[in-house]
């Protein structure tokens, strides 16, 4: 069987909550987006002795949100 997924995903962007008062964290962040690819295969070899599976797959974010954690 071979097989095949196309995708796409969209988190909101959003207020920082109770942020830090450090310069670099900021107000408000941005939307982020996903692209999503993975191709795969699944056989059975040598009279059913063997099994194959093959997985290709690739994540594309855009501005992906990231949170910082520090101590204090």
């Amino acid at each position: 069987m071979v097989y095949g997924l196309y995708s796409e995903g969209y988190r909101p962007g959003g207020v920082n909550r109770g942020r830090s008062t450090a310069p670099f964290y900021p107000d408000v962040y941005e939307s982020d987006y996903l692209e999503n690819t993975e191709i795969g295969l699944k056989t059975v070899l040598m009279d059913g002795n063997m099994q194959l599976n093959v997985t290709y797959f690739s994540m594309d974010w855009n501005n992906y949100q990231l949170e910082v954690v520090g101590s204090k």
